[in-house]
């Protein structure tokens, strides 16, 4: 059995665009971004 995974498999454009947004809010910006309590997506 092989199990495959993708970052974006299965995510509509508005929660790749939050996902990304949040990655660069905690580069530029990393006191803000750790009130967030994801960032990125978890596989599907």
């Amino acid at each position: 059995v092989v199990w495959l995974v993708s970052e974006t498999f299965n995510y509509s454009a508005i929660d790749r665009a939050k996902s990304r947004g949040k990655k660069y809010a905690l580069e530029k910006v990393p006191k803000v971004a750790k009130k967030f309590n994801r960032i990125g997506l978890p596989p599907k």
